[in-house]
This record gives C-alpha cells, structure tokens and sequence, in this order.
C-alpha cells in the first residue's frame, strides 16, 4: 500500500473511532492510540430463553503495540 494511502485509511478508521466514542457519550471511551477499528456492522441477537430476535451494532477492534 503506497505510504499516502495507508495514512489516509489510518485517519478515515481513527475518524470513525472519534464518530463512535461520541455515540457512546461517554460510556465507554474507545479512543486509544493502541485501539484500531477492523470493522463495525449489524447483528442479530437470538435470546436463548425466548428466541427473541434483538438489533444489535458492534465494533470489532484489534489491539496494536
């Protein structure tokens, strides 16, 4: 990946970092130099107990040194 492209990728993902610890409002805080979003997206909950389908959105992000 050329050096340009991956400092644009690496501040689009850190803007969507900034984007998500503001939804959170303040609940949890998800901005950390450590912290890279990988990818976010819909699932579908199914409840054990009453098979229940529940919205959910998460975020998967990878710890880096």
């Amino acid at each position: 990946m050329h050096v340009l492209s991956l400092r644009c990728y690496e501040q689009e993902q850190f803007r969507k970092l900034l984007d998500i610890n503001e939804s959170l409002h303040g609940e949890v805080d998800v901005i950390s130099p450590t912290r890279e979003l990988i990818k976010e997206g819909k699932i579908k909950r199914i409840s054990a107990r009453d098979s229940d389908v529940m919205d959910r959105y998460v975020f998967l992000v990878r710890l880096v040194d």
